[in-house]
């Protein structure tokens, strides 16, 4: 399970994972006021904690990168994928926060728990089940039966999707596609409305739909017919028409794009792109500062600059980053002397507004906000301090079915549905990740999905038969 790997190299991957967050620690500590947001989030210095904070890190990483890593499995393991984007996007930015004094110690404390058991649980799984397991069905005599119902049911789910997304944008929208770039929250307020007069299995559609398209697209890429992408490229704006979700807009667009570089994916790689974001963010926040405090010049480029310089890092690391990690906190500290609310049956919970709008009204100012939170923050909102030790176990045994089903297939051309599933661990409670965002909707449909060797096996089949024939 050690992952055998010259001591160089370790080396190199530590040294990446420090200068990413150095560029974390940067952005948050030093563009307070210049991102906007990110002031109200909060800062309290201290050399201790901030010492403190890269020791943890550090023993972290190391045990990541020296026990858990298997360079040759990231192409292969949906959950090595998982676990890195993890790290790069919370883990990392959890301990810059930590280090800036946001962070609570009982916090962190559950924290560094909730993510080692989940790595040693990474381990256990692979070492007794995954490296273990074969696909039986490949040694069965019923093989391409199996694989004729995995086909059906593919193209079912494809064509469920897709009448959905046409329906409620033609029949519930008006055929009305967005196009009024980021101020996206009036189109949301209009939808929200539309969603009450809508059928309840029609919005249980549209909550997994995002993750079918993914697939869908993939799955278009990957046999070549790229007529099909341009309309299911169609499908996906139409989609992204109805309530203006930036993450219906960026999943798709992320997974097509690492689809297309698959094969050249490897793990400094995918930090080395990390870094680059934060230097080009960083680089947009220290021009803006520039711009407004020293320079005079009043340019038209200045100015478009100015602009680049407060949306984009402010989407990116506020909103995608250090909220979810805020709000993990925001949660532990409420509920770490409360009764959880144990999946809704707590009655202390389920009269008046949503825990989400209660949290953000409370914390926010917000009522009509939803301030949701991502496993750590699910863990005490559910279980109390027992989820720290249960959550990652079932987190664990989720993405070792994601591996099973993804046995055969090439694993690292679904690294989008990963970015995507990480994205939801971090902003949302894992029974809605795996229910009503259709978790085990993708479960399904990866499976489905063609094996690498589907053309091997069936020519095996072929050959087999008409062995038998001339016998």
């Amino acid at each position: 399970m050690v992952e055998e790997l010259p001591n160089g190299h370790n080396a190199k991957l530590l040294a990446l994972f420090c200068i990413y967050r150095l560029l974390i620690d940067f952005i948050y500590i030093f563009c307070q006021g210049i991102f906007p947001g990110l002031e109200r989030l909060g800062l309290d210095e201290s050399l201790d904690k901030y010492a403190l904070s890269w020791i943890l890190f550090l023993l972290l990483i190391v045990f990541y990168t020296c026990f858990i890593f298997n360079r040759d499995k990231l192409k292969t393991s949906f959950s090595q994928q998982v676990i890195l984007l993890l790290i790069l996007l919370s883990v990392i930015p959890f301990f810059s926060m930590y280090g800036a004094g946001v962070i609570s110690d009982e916090c962190c404390y559950y924290y560094n728990i909730l993510f080692y058991v989940l790595l040693l649980v990474q381990v256990g799984i692979n070492y007794f089940f995954y490296t273990n397991t074969t696909l039986s069905e490949i040694k069965n005599n019923n093989y391409h039966k199996i694989c004729r119902i995995k086909k059906i049911f593919f193209a079912i789910m494809c064509s469920i999707t897709i009448f959905s997304i046409l329906v409620t944008f033609f029949y519930f929208v008006g055929g009305r596609l967005y196009l009024d770039g980021i101020n996206v929250y009036e189109q949301r307020a209009f939808f929200s409305t539309i969603q009450s007069n809508m059928p309840r299995v029609l919005v249980y559609v549209l909550g997994f739909a995002n993750a079918i398209e993914i697939i869908m697209m993939i799955y278009c890429l990957h046999i070549k017919k790229y007529l099909y992408a341009v309309f299911l490229i169609i499908i996906w704006y139409m989609h992204f028409s109805l309530a203006a979700e930036k993450s219906v807009f960026l999943s798709v667009i992320m997974a097509v794009v690492i689809y297309l570089v698959a094969m050249k994916i490897t793990m400094g790689r995918v930090i080395v792109f990390h870094i680059a974001t934060a230097l080009i963010c960083m680089f947009l926040a220290c021009f803006k500062y520039i711009y407004h405090v020293i320079a005079c010049d009043q340019s038209d480029f200045l100015d478009m600059l100015s602009s680049l310089g407060s949306p984009i890092p402010a989407d990116i690391f506020r909103r995608l980053v250090f909220l979810p990690v805020y709000l993990q906190n925001i949660y532990v500290g409420y509920f770490a002397d409360r009764t959880p609310n144990y999946w809704g049956i707590n009655p202390e919970y389920s009269i008046g507004p949503g825990l989400e709008n209660y949290i953000s009204d409370v914390y926010f100012n917000s009522p009509l906000g939803h301030a949701n939170t991502g496993l750590l923050g699910d863990c005490f909102v559910n279980m109390g301090v027992y989820g720290v030790l249960v959550y990652p176990v079932v987190l664990g045994i989720i993405l070792c079915c994601f591996d099973y089903v993804l046995k055969g297939k090439n694993a690292i051309i679904f690294m989008g549905l990963a970015l995507w599933f990480a994205n939801y661990i971090m902003n949302s409670v894992l029974t809605t990740i795996m229910v009503s965002h259709g978790g085990f909707v993708m479960l399904l449909m990866l499976w489905c999905f063609p094996d690498d060797n589907d053309g091997e096996q069936k020519e095996n089949e072929e050959s087999i038969q008409r062995g038998q024939l001339d016998g």
